[in-house]
């Protein structure tokens, strides 16, 4: 057996000639072998650990998962930190489903000592950081990793923005605390804070910036909005972004940098939708659930669907964004209604899409409860996302019976999946005393049918 662990071929002939459960025994036993750096070179075994990673998440084998990683960090300490940015994105999310924070404290000092080759990784764990409300650890992350992203020539100009952003983000909080603790706002230094890491801005977008620090919740909102849209849209938006997060701030203690990112990300889908047509004072809020759809799947980011946390959040945090709208006073009550609507439909849809990593993007739980939506619902919704951490559905049709008393909690969710049948594609007409297609096992009457 010795004889392996250092020659390519025979590992791979052994590898290959394995079941699933003895090519994982194989990779624990070489990982606890003394391997040379040509070994481990020739074969690619990072490659192949991310790989067992991948084919592990999607069937759910967590215990293998931690186990490979405590052992790599153990035996092979050099070739766990090439490759860590993968294992470690891992278990940040691992970490923070199960709200440990003491446990987070190791992958990220690993992002933080080599930032710039994982930044993929990172930036989704910055997110993902700042989604769950550890705020602190997401600003102490960008802070520590800005300047050698900025700086490094292996990445394109531009690279941070991402983390300065939540440093920016948490820089406005910090001065509005400030301003409600003094009634004073220090613009200069402000200013100073943000053009060190590349934020600078025209006077009279500052000037909004600053209003929307220093307002109250009297400020004549919309009356800004309808004053400053076509003047300086950018600062408009900025200055009506800035009371969005003093309202999720006040009203759910959601960080700046959280709900900054739900802001921006609605902004950026606004400005898209108006970019080939005349902007409209009276429409720019709008959403309708195809183009809204197809925004989000460009956020997801293709094929390897880096953003998906950020493509959940960006349609969950939607509910608050037009909640906010409708107490500023931008949007009437008919309006949010309809975004609603359009709102439930693409959960149906994004259920579909993400079914396998639900439990990941369960931080829409820990927000708080949005207008115009059930304590209950809200409840059965999060069990849905729990439920997705030990299931074994390759789908949505799969996993549907499962959630099945869930959704009949939710009918705002559960009117579109019954119109759908229950899976992504549309079913026959289904006699009454025929098995429901949901997959249940029960009688179409006394199931969806009932």
């Amino acid at each position: 057996m010795k004889t392996i662990y250092n020659d390519v071929d025979k590992w791979d002939e052994q590898f290959g000639g394995e079941s699933d459960d003895g090519r994982y025994d194989l990779v624990i036993s070489t990982l606890k072998a003394p391997l040379t750096e040509s070994f481990i070179e020739e074969l690619d075994l990072g490659g192949v650990l991310v790989e067992m990673l991948g084919n592990f998440q999607k069937e759910k084998e967590f215990d293998k998962i931690l186990n490979l990683i405590e052992v790599c960090i153990a035996f092979q300490p050099t070739l766990y930190k090439k490759e860590h940015s993968y294992f470690d994105e891992f278990l940040i999310n691992w970490h923070l489903f199960h709200q440990e924070k003491e446990k987070l404290t190791g992958p990220l000092d690993r992002f933080k000592e080599n930032p710039v080759k994982g930044i993929d990784n990172m930036i989704q764990a910055l997110k993902s950081l700042l989604f769950y409300g550890y705020t602190d650890l997401a600003v102490s992350l960008a802070e520590k990793t800005f300047g050698p992203v900025e700086e490094s020539p292996e990445l394109i100009s531009g690279a941070g923005y991402e983390l300065a952003m939540a440093l920016y983000y948490n820089y406005t909080e910090q001065y509005y605390k400030q301003y409600l603790d003094t009634r004073e706002f220090n613009r200069e230094q402000f200013e100073k804070e943000i053009n060190a890491i590349e934020f600078k801005f025209p006077p009279h977008t500052m000037d909004l910036i600053e209003k929307s620090i220093v307002g109250g919740q009297d400020q004549d909102i919309a009356g800004v909005f309808r004053q400053e849209f076509f003047r300086n849209r950018h600062g408009c938006t900025m200055f009506i972004g800035g009371h969005f997060r003093k309202y999720m701030h006040h009203k759910y203690r959601m960080s700046f940098a959280c709900s900054g990112i739900l802001w921006d990300g609605m902004v950026n889908y606004w400005g898209r939708r108006a970019e080939n047509k005349t902007a409209d004072l009276n429409t720019f809020f709008s959403l309708d659930s195809d183009s809204f759809d197809k925004y989000l799947a460009g956020v997801m980011g293709g094929f390897l669907s880096f953003n998906k946390a950020e493509a959940v959040a960006l349609l969950w945090g939607a509910h608050y964004v037009y909640d906010f709208l409708l107490f500023a006073g931008i949007i009437k009550e008919h309006a949010r209604a309809e975004v609603v609507t359009s709102i439930c439909l693409l959960k149906t849809r994004m259920l579909k899409v993400v079914t396998n990593d639900l439990w990941e993007f369960n931080f829409v739980h820990r927000w708080g409860l949005p207008e115009g939506v059930t304590g209950e619902a809200y409840r059965a919704e999060e069990e849905i996302f729990v439920k997705s951490l030990h299931s074994k559905a390759e789908n949505f049709r799969e996993f549907f019976p499962t959630i099945k008393d869930e959704l009949d909690k939710i009918p705002e969710l559960s009117v579109h999946l019954l119109q759908q049948g229950g899976s992504a594609q549309k079913q026959p007409k289904v006699g009454r005393n025929m098995p429901c297609p949901c997959g249940s096992g029960r009688k179409f009457k006394n199931c969806c049918g009932g």
